[in-house]
């Protein structure tokens, strides 16, 4: 009996869920939220971590049947409000209503700059155990989990994260195409991708499914997701089945909701 309760913790302790809690992206599932905008859940090895709470992260999770209040670290890969709306709200949750001092943020010193400059959000972040900027390619510690900011090309100050764990999680945040973006997230077993628009779009300073192809290939992770639709990425299924025929590598598209485990 000993045996299976060591051996259920050991899983537990190494093991890597996501939980999808939106994959819209843009002004547009904002207003309408046809997709929803919630942010990513990521727990890998006891570790729980948001990445990117934006409007609805709260309601989601509930719908998802998940306590905010255990969340460790939020990341938030830059300041536009898709990324970072519901930030107040987690904070809320982590700090059991701001009556005490608890959570990290993780985020660039640009976006910890832009969120400063808000009274109303400075009010919230001092309520914070931690907040850690990372310039691209730092690290901090979330428990067993090492997270580094990677380069991304966007918007100012925004960044990718890789998350080292027994598992490597990447989250390839907004981002155009460019020669080193293969380096930084090298070595992923789990390559998540804000691809906001299908093959036949142009999308500048963000990726379609034909960059998020060339990125994955790549990469070659074990498992590749894509999320954070446009509206003009009416059916996110069919280009992830085209990105893994052209790559070999295993592709889902993401929904709202969406709970994987990865072993």
């Amino acid at each position: 009996m000993g045996g299976t309760s060591e051996k259920m913790l050991h899983e537990r302790r190494h093991s890597c869920k996501l939980t999808f809690l939106g994959t819209g992206a843009g002004t547009f599932a904002i207003a309408k939220q046809n997709r929803a905008t919630g942010g990513l859940l990521v727990e890998l090895d006891s570790a729980v971590l948001h990445i990117d709470p934006g409007p609805g992260a709260s309601v989601r999770a509930r719908e998802c049947g998940f306590d905010l209040g255990r969340v460790q670290a939020m990341l938030v890969s830059h300041s536009h409000i898709d990324h970072m709306n519901d930030l107040p709200v987690l904070i809320a949750a982590i700090t059991k209503g701001y009556r005490r001092r608890a959570g990290c943020l993780v985020l660039s010193e640009r976006t910890l700059k832009d969120l400063a400059s808000s009274t109303v959000l400075a009010h919230y972040l001092k309520t914070l155990k931690r907040i850690v900027p990372l310039n691209t390619g730092e690290q901090t510690r979330v428990g067993r989990v090492k997270i580094m900011a990677a380069e991304a090309k966007h918007y100012r100050g925004n960044v990718g994260f890789v998350l080292k764990g027994s598992k490597q999680v990447s989250y390839v945040s907004d981002t155009e195409y460019f020669a080193e973006l293969r380096d930084w997230h090298e070595g992923s077993h789990v390559l998540v991708l804000n691809v906001v628009r299908p093959d036949n779009c142009d999308a500048p300073r963000q990726m379609n499914t034909r960059v998020a192809a060339r990125l994955i290939g790549e990469v070659r992770p074990k498992l590749a997701i894509i999320s954070h639709f446009g509206r003009s990425m009416r059916r996110p299924a069919t280009e992830a089945k085209w990105i893994q025929s052209k790559t070999g590598v295993r592709v889902c598209a993401a929904s709202d909701g969406l709970i994987l485990t990865v072993r």
